[in-house]
């Protein structure tokens, strides 16, 4: 009898459009850099009426904070290349898929500058947390520093100078060697070089206790495999479609069953075990801030790792978005 309600479960399309969200997988997290700012991730966020570029380091988690008047791709771009002739040009630059950084604009940057541009999935951020976990500490210390009336620029200063744990040194020591000189008193012999060692077994150790403790109710879903039907959630419901193709860890193309190409992690996928493809039916594909080659229609979607370089190209620069995709399945299926 339980095993006959659980299948009449799997297969009513009402209880599957309306269920809750997937409960949420075992953190998977990005590889420790070998060196200082030589992977950052990158994002734009407002504060009030202002916007901002935010750029941290994944080795020291420094930060640099740039003010725009727009959020125009070449002033974004132009305010990037001012952070990088400071610092260097990282190898591996993450972002989201907004349109600042989907643009030939930023493309033609990271071709030009040479370094590897990842993308998370859409609408999942956590994918590139280091940067959403950076953005709340700013816009903390904004708020703070507007209610009592104090520089913001000094506070960020304070904050570059902490140390990020009883292990490991402060942002500021982990990227330059040495601490910056505030307005808080210390000895001048505090502000001479210092090299600091066994980092990256450090920052290993911050990763498993931060995984040991998201972990807790974690559960593995099962991976999806190319034509599976599935629902995607979308606007709260979920929305039939099927897998087109596997772009990367947990990252999927979808193909929706009322037309469109979407990419979506597996967080937002069910199974659907009702769904019928029809292989007379052409789908019209419209990119919805997917990772792709080179503008070809097979996607690379940006592992946790960045093993392999991400150019986005949104639906505006396809000449012909009409796609027939014909599945073919087994009997039976």
């Amino acid at each position: 009898m339980n095993t006959q309600l659980e299948d009449y479960r799997s297969h009513c399309q009402a209880c599957l459009t309306y269920k809750k969200q997937n409960c949420k997988e075992p953190l998977m997290q990005h590889e420790v850099p070998n060196r200082a700012w030589s992977k950052v991730g990158i994002d734009v966020f407002n504060f009030g009426t202002k916007s901002f570029v935010l750029i941290t380091d994944y080795y020291s988690k420094f930060v640099e904070l740039i003010k725009i008047n727009c959020l125009k791709s070449e002033l974004i771009v132009k305010k990037i290349k001012q952070v990088f002739s400071r610092h260097g040009i990282p190898e591996i630059v993450m972002t989201d898929n907004g349109p600042e950084f989907a643009s030939n604009t930023f493309r033609e940057f990271s071709h030009d500058w040479k370094f590897q541009h990842v993308t998370s999935s859409p609408r999942y951020p956590q994918s590139n947390g280091q940067v959403e976990r950076a953005i709340q500490t700013i816009k903390n210390m904004m708020r703070k520093t507007t209610y009592d009336q104090m520089e913001f620029p000094l506070a960020l200063l304070e904050y570059l100078n902490t140390p990020i744990s009883k292990e490991l040194a402060s942002p500021a020591e982990l990227l330059y060697n040495r601490k910056l000189r505030s307005i808080v008193p210390c000895y001048p012999n505090l502000l001479l070089p210092k090299i600091n060692t066994d980092v990256i077994n450090k920052l290993k150790r911050l990763q498993q206790k931060q995984k040991m403790y998201y972990d807790k109710g974690a559960r593995k879903l099962k991976t999806l495999i190319i034509g599976q039907k599935i629902k995607v959630r979308i606007n709260k419901t979920w929305v039939p479609g099927f897998i087109k193709s596997i772009v990367g860890p947990r990252s999927y193309l979808i193909c929706m069953a009322t037309g469109g190409v979407l990419r979506r992690n597996r967080k937002h996928i069910i199974v659907d075990s009702n769904q019928r493809i029809d292989e007379s039916s052409n789908l019209r594909t419209q990119y919805d801030d997917i990772a792709v080659n080179n503008n070809k229609t097979s996607a690379h979607a940006p592992s946790p790792h960045g093993s392999s370089t991400q150019l986005r190209a949104p639906h505006l620069q396809q000449s012909d978005r009409s796609t027939v995709f014909i599945v073919h399945l087994p009997a039976g299926k």
